[in-house]
């Protein structure tokens, strides 16, 4: 019997975006110009074991790439040099693909942009908890774009406020 050989080290590493025999629930499609990268950082901030997420919602009136359209989920991914040499940042944003194709992803993604940045981690993790922890993140993500958090004094400036207040009490 024959097997077909998908490429990967048999864990589905190495499998694209969106895969033939798969109807994604949502479409995904790569981000690859730096100006959408950038423009991601603005949005909501999600961390997990294996990488960081960065989320924004796009505009309606925002320029798309070639071969993109309003509804779909654009995703990108980095590595940072800090991580292995070339063949184990390749390796890992290959895993991050495939773990994004595989993971359920929700309907309400649609008309966002994600960014994933790896950690170490992600080099030798499960990949079921890849996908978990995807899952997860997302949704963690979403909630934080649709409820963001209020702007103005946290509970971190009071107490450092009257942490002051305290400590000139006490010199005078």
């Amino acid at each position: 019997m024959i097997e077909k050989n998908d490429g990967g080290s048999g864990d589905d590493t190495a499998a694209p975006l969106c895969m033939s025999g798969d109807q994604p629930s949502v479409e995904m499609v790569r981000m690859k110009r730096r100006a959408d990268f950038v423009a991601c950082r603005k949005g909501t901030r999600v961390s997990r074991e294996c990488f960081g997420i960065q989320m924004r919602k796009r505009s309606a009136d925002e320029l798309l790439g070639p071969g993109e359209k309003p509804h779909h989920l654009r995703v990108g991914f980095t590595v940072t040099k800090k991580i292995g040499n070339a063949v184990v940042r390749n390796r890992i944003k290959r895993r991050l693909r495939a773990a994004v194709a595989k993971a359920e992803l929700a309907e309400s993604l649609v008309g966002h942009d994600v960014v994933f940045m790896a950690n170490e981690p992600a080099f030798d993790a499960p990949f079921h908890a890849l996908t978990a922890q995807i899952a997860t993140g997302l949704s963690k993500a979403l909630v934080r774009l649709q409820n963001p958090a209020p702007r103005g004094k946290t509970r971190r400036d009071e107490s450092r406020a009257h942490e002051r207040a305290a400590s000139g009490a006490s010199r005078g």
